[in-house]
């Protein structure tokens, strides 16, 4: 079988951005934060301080550096970097929700465990410079 010159190029642009969307729900969905967005889905613009390029623990997903929190009184808004918001939207979730808060220490990082909901919905690893502000 004989492909067009750029026949495959074609057909990698268009599986993909559909392989990366999948992957991308994927991840939200078995990560956790699809179960999050069920309950504390955040439809106001974020306030706050701003953290950009954070990372986190959602159950069994990471996302290294490709988060940015928003630091207010009442909670904590979550939102995910552009190429990988796809099954993704934004997040608030009140400090009073944040439950069974313990420490724990990876090298030199220090992280909050926290249990999200009641009942559970999801175990979150946060840097602890979001508490301490």
């Amino acid at each position: 079988m004989r492909l067009h010159p750029g026949g495959d190029l074609r057909v990698f642009l268009v599986l993909f951005p559909l392989f990366w969307l999948l992957i991308s729900s994927l991840i939200a969905k078995f990560g956790g934060w699809s179960r999050l967005a069920t309950v504390y889905r955040a439809y106001d613009p974020p306030r706050g301080k701003a953290m950009y390029f954070q990372s986190a623990s959602f159950d069994l997903a990471n996302y290294n550096s490709c988060l940015t929190f928003h630091i207010t009184e009442q909670g904590l808004h979550i939102s995910v970097l552009f190429p990988f918001r796809f099954g993704h939207p934004p997040l608030f979730i009140p400090w009073r929700d944040m439950l069974n808060r313990e420490e724990k220490k990876l090298l030199f990082c220090r992280r909050i465990k926290t249990d999200v909901g009641q009942p559970k919905l999801v175990t979150l690893y946060l840097p602890a410079k979001v508490f301490l502000d």
